[in-house]
């Protein structure tokens, strides 16, 4: 998996289809500059891969949360 093909699963998984500029915000970039990365214009900077997986963790455990919650509807 090329760093940008990883870059749009993170963003998509955490924001949708329209995850660049949710993932800019995160990151506290430009969104042009995600979208840059995005598209192999520049490359995708190594200091980014720690709080994408942070805020992959952290909506994993929310929805396992929400999963429990709703289970205990059934």
């Amino acid at each position: 998996m090329t760093d940008e093909q990883a870059l749009r699963e993170a963003g998509e998984a955490l924001f949708g289809p329209r995850w660049q500029s949710d993932v800019a915000r995160l990151l506290g970039v430009l969104d042009v500059r995600v979208r840059d990365w995005q598209a192999g214009r520049r490359a995708v900077p190594a200091d980014v891969w720690v709080p994408l997986a942070k805020a992959l963790r952290d909506s994993a455990k929310k929805s396992e949360r929400l999963a429990e919650k709703i289970a205990d509807r059934a």
